[in-house]
């Protein structure tokens, strides 16, 4: 009698955290992952404000601010060409999505991407492309 007791609140107990445990796991998960985006994002906005409106026609190159917890920026003009920071020679499908005026965000292979157009006189004149290695983020 005391054996089924024992099974019975064993199999009870497994079960709750099962239940509930689970979903509590997935929701911090995802919570931590929209944090950790939302600070890289803020960087990028920032990053964004210090970029000249004319730094398409200047010849001074434009200076990104050093790299802070591992993001690392890179500057994209309106063809997707890169013009300052360390990204991919041509614009990719997140940073593609900023020039299109939308704060844009993906995780591909083991790098969170955040791309947070450049805006002057109401329309879009480059692309702030910030990007952090989900290892970071995960310690």
């Amino acid at each position: 009698m005391k054996r089924r007791f024992l099974t019975a609140i064993l199999g009870i107990t497994a079960l709750s955290i099962a239940l509930f445990g689970v979903p509590l796991a997935v929701a911090v998960t995802r919570f931590v992952d929209e944090e950790t985006t939302l600070r890289i994002e803020r960087q990028a906005i920032l990053t964004a404000r210090s970029v000249p409106s004319d730094f398409a026609t200047q010849a001074d190159p434009v200076e990104l601010p050093a790299t802070t917890d591992g993001i690392y920026f890179s500057l994209y003009d309106l063809k997707g060409t890169l013009i300052s920071g360390k990204g991919p020679p041509h614009a990719d499908t997140t940073t593609q999505r900023g020039l299109s005026n939308i704060v844009a965000d993906d995780v591909v292979g083991d790098t969170r991407i955040v791309a947070v157009p450049i805006s002057a006189n109401e329309s879009v004149i480059g692309v702030i492309r910030a990007t952090q290695s989900t290892a970071v983020s995960s310690d």
